[in-house]
């Protein structure tokens, strides 16, 4: 550590922190919107557990895509503002 600059250590910091916002968006907003509207229960009894299982998670892809709408234009007007 002794090496590298402050600069380049906030640098990274700001750059995970950048990746990794719009995924905890994403996971919240989808915890929002699970909590107002449910997974709807199965009809059916005899449903099998890996039914279940798929139906009822909200996967990685999904959840960034969403943050990245949600956080992209807002990345996009912090740039502007600093350029």
């Amino acid at each position: 550590m002794a090496r590298n600059s402050f600069d380049l250590f906030m640098a990274v910091i700001i750059l995970a922190a950048l990746l990794a916002l719009p995924v905890i968006v994403g996971v919240g907003v989808f915890r929002l919107y699970r909590r107002l509207k449910p997974f709807p229960q199965a009809d059916n009894p005899t449903q099998s557990f890996m039914q279940l299982d798929n139906i009822q998670q909200d996967g990685y892809i999904r959840c960034s895509v969403v943050g990245w709408i949600i956080c992209g234009p807002l990345y996009y007007l912090i740039y502007l503002l600093l350029t």
